[in-house]
């Protein structure tokens, strides 16, 4: 479920509260997430292109177009509209939007119902809802390890 930008909701001294969809929807849930405007390191709006290296802590969320390189142990949210090209090395991936590319997370990857994703996945823990697209191989495999896998025939 991605509805676009988030909705001031109040304001503490300097600080505003902004309200966000769920970053994980359960069905019988509709908790709602508050995350406060200094937890998000950078927002790339929809209609936004641009084409580089992004380096962040935190949360980052993209509703645009970017081509380039991601790197982080936080959190980056591919919104519905927005298209991403390029190596992707986060902690935590959750994905509504369109990925061509390499995608590394080192704690997990949510692929939500409209996410398209071209390319590999290398993560732990995979959670995939109903009409998500994955064109590509995924390795579960931890991060740290090196240790090839070995088939039942190979090992006969």
């Amino acid at each position: 479920m991605d509805t676009g930008p988030p909705a001031v909701i109040g304001a503490f001294g300097g600080l505003r509260l902004v309200e966000w969809e769920p970053l994980f929807h359960k069905p019988d849930c509709e908790e709602r997430v508050f995350m406060a405007r200094d937890e998000i390191n950078a927002f790339l709006g929809a209609g936004t292109n641009y084409q580089g290296k992004l380096h962040f802590q935190g949360a980052v969320r993209i509703d645009g177009n970017f081509r380039g390189e991601v790197v982080s142990d936080g959190t980056l949210v591919v919104g519905q509209e927005a298209v991403v090209e390029g190596l992707i090395r986060v902690g935590q991936l959750v994905l509504s939007g369109n990925i061509q590319g390499e995608v590394e997370a080192a704690t997990k990857v949510v692929l939500h119902k409209t996410a398209n994703l071209q390319g590999n996945i290398k993560t732990p823990v995979l959670v995939v809802e109903e009409g998500a697209v994955l064109e590509g191989q995924l390795d579960m495999g931890s991060l740290g390890s090196s240790a090839p896998i070995v088939s039942e025939e190979e090992s006969d």
